[in-house]
């Protein structure tokens, strides 16, 4: 029962993340009210992973699940950051970190490529870190927005976005030369047996 309270939270992340969105763009809802669910939401990621692990209930499904939100949550609220502030550094950092992320998803997947390969390239620090990072530097701008515009909280934002952008670069060479043997051994097999 509790593994299935543990999905949903993970599930709500993704699923509340663009509706929220739109609710906020519509005026629905206040910039204070927004802050504080982005951050609701943001804390979920932790959440949700520390209750699997203290109660030893971590699952591939969970794991994936936890992937997937993460990447939804990331990707709806950095697009609306570009909708709401048109500053090129912002707009040059996540579209790097987006880039980043489509390099990562295929190379996490690459094993399942290799003939043999059981399971897929797990998660590695400088990813976490990085997605701490980009939630954060989310929370800090939206924040801004709440704060009427703070410089502060936008500067904040700002440092934390790049700081993200380093860690999501060298969790991606974390990646490669964790799937180096993993490549080689693909190569092999296309020039020994030609498929």
């Amino acid at each position: 029962m509790l593994f299935s309270w543990i999905l949903a939270l993970t599930f709500c992340r993704a699923f509340f993340s663009p509706l929220v969105i739109l609710l906020h763009a519509t005026c629905y809802i206040s910039d204070l009210i927004f802050v504080i669910i982005f951050f609701l939401l943001a804390c979920s990621d932790g959440l949700d992973g520390y209750l699997a692990r203290r109660y030893q209930l971590v699952s591939s499904l969970g794991a994936w699940l936890d992937h997937v939100s993460d990447k939804i949550f990331i990707a709806f609220f950095s697009t609306y950051w570009l909708f709401l502030d048109s500053n090129p550094l912002v707009i040059f950092v996540i579209m790097a970190s987006q880039i980043r992320e489509l390099i990562a998803l295929s190379l996490r997947s690459a094993p399942f490529a290799v003939r043999g390969a059981k399971e897929h390239f797990g998660v590695v620090f400088f990813g976490k870190a990085k997605t701490a990072c980009q939630s954060f530097a989310l929370g800090l701008f939206f924040l801004s927005l709440a704060a009427r515009q703070s410089a502060f909280f936008q500067i904040a934002a700002y440092v934390f976005l790049v700081i993200a952008l380093f860690f999501s670069w060298v969790s991606l060479f974390q990646y490669v030369i964790g799937l180096k043997k993993d490549f080689y051994d693909l190569y092999l097999s296309v020039i020994v047996t030609g498929k």
